[in-house]
C-alpha cells in the first residue's frame, strides 16, 4: 500500500513539475508540467555562464529552471549527479538536441520520455550503475554517435527499437558511431534488431557477452572491433547478415570466441577489410 506522501507525489507529478523524494519510501522522480509533443517554445535552451556550452542539469533545481523556459531546442543537455533521482521522464517539449548526456547518476533506474524529440546526433550513457529501462527517444531513428559504458546491470538494447542507422557512412575515419563499454549485464545485442547500418562499433569489456545475436538487418559496419569479453562465443546473428565491413576487423581478447568462426564470417564478406587483426581467440575447431 501507497503512504499519503507516495499518493500526494503521484497525484502532483501528473499536474506540476516536481521532484518527490523521500529516502525511507524510495520514491523519487523528475519531469515537467504540461510536458506533451510539441509544446515547446520556438527558442535554444541557454548554457549558464562557464559551462563550456553545455546546460547541466544536476538537481531538480535546474531541471525546474528548464521546465521553465520549455526551449524545444538544445545543443548539449548533460544531467548528472541528481543524488536521490530514480526516474527521468518527460522533456517530451524537447525536439532537436545536439548531444544528451546522462552520466554518474548513481540512483538512477529508469529514463523514459523525449517523445517529441526528432532529431538527435549524439546520446552518452554512462556510469549509471542502477540504470536497468530505458524506454525513450521513440522517435529517433538515426544518430550519429552512442556511447553507452558502465551501465552495469543494464540487460538490453530495447532503447534501438526504433533506430535504423547509427553514425556517419562517408566519414573515411569512422570516429562516429556506436561504443558498448563495461556494461556487465548485457548477454547480447537485443534490441537493435532494426538497426540497418553502424559506422564504427565497438563492443569491449563487456563481461556478460555471451553472442552478438540480435543485430539481424544491418548489412554493412564500416568497422568492427570486438575487443575484451570474456564470455563472448559466438558472431551469432552478425555473423550471418553483415555483408560489408571495408575498414576495418579487430577481434581481440575473446577467449571463448573461435578463430575459425571469424575467419569464415571474414571470408563471406563481399570484400576485404583494409585491416584485419585477430589476435587470442580461441584455436579449437568449427563443428
Amino acid at each position: 500500500m501507497k503512504t499519503n506522501l507516495q499518493i500526494v507525489c503521484l497525484i502532483l507529478a501528473t499536474q506540476i513539475w516536481m521532484g518527490c523524494n523521500d529516502e525511507s519510501l524510495g520514491f523519487s522522480s523528475l519531469q515537467c508540467a504540461d510536458d506533451v509533443p510539441g509544446s515547446g517554445e520556438n527558442c535554444v535552451w541557454e548554457p549558464a555562464a562557464n559551462t563550456d556550452g553545455v546546460v547541466r542539469v544536476n538537481s531538480a533545481e535546474d531541471l525546474e529552471i528548464r521546465c521553465n523556459e520549455r526551449c524545444a531546442e538544445v545543443d548539449w543537455l548533460a544531467m548528472g549527479g541528481l543524488p536521490g533521482v530514480e526516474t527521468i521522464e518527460g522533456l517530451n517539449f524537447l525536439e532537436k538536441a545536439g548531444e544528451i548526456s546522462i552520466g554518474s547518476a548513481q540512483d538512477l533506474h529508469t529514463i523514459q520520455g523525449f517523445e517529441g524529440l526528432e532529431s538527435l546526433y549524439r546520446l552518452s550513457l554512462s556510469t549509471n550503475q542502477n540504470l536497468e529501462f530505458v524506454k525513450a527517444f521513440p522517435y529517433v531513428d538515426e544518430i550519429a554517435s552512442v556511447e553507452l559504458s558502465f551501465n552495469i546491470i543494464l540487460p538490453d538494447l530495447s532503447m534501438f527499437e526504433r533506430v535504423k542507422r547509427i553514425g556517419l557512412k562517408d566519414e573515411l575515419l569512422p570516429a562516429q558511431g556506436l561504443v558498448i563499454d563495461s556494461n556487465y549485464a548485457l548477454v547480447d545485442l537485443r534490441g537493435m534488431e532494426n538497426v540497418e547500418f553502424i559506422s564504427a562499433f565497438y563492443i569491449q569489456y563487456n563481461r556478460g557477452m555471451e553472442t552478438l545475436d540480435g543485430l539481424e538487418s544491418a548489412e554493412e559496419l564500416s568497422y568492427l572491433q570486438v575487443d575484451n569479453n570474456p564470455i563472448l562465443h559466438s558472431l551469432g546473428s552478425l555473423g550471418e547478415t553483415v555483408k560489408r565491413v571495408p575498414l576495418g576487423i579487430r577481434m581481440m581478447n575473446n577467449p571463448l570466441l573461435k578463430r575459425c568462426e571469424v575467419e569464415a564470417f571474414i571470408a563471406g564478406l563481399e570484400e576485404e577489410p583494409e585491416i584485419v587483426e585477430l589476435t587470442n581467440l580461441s584455436e579449437e575447431p568449427c563443428d
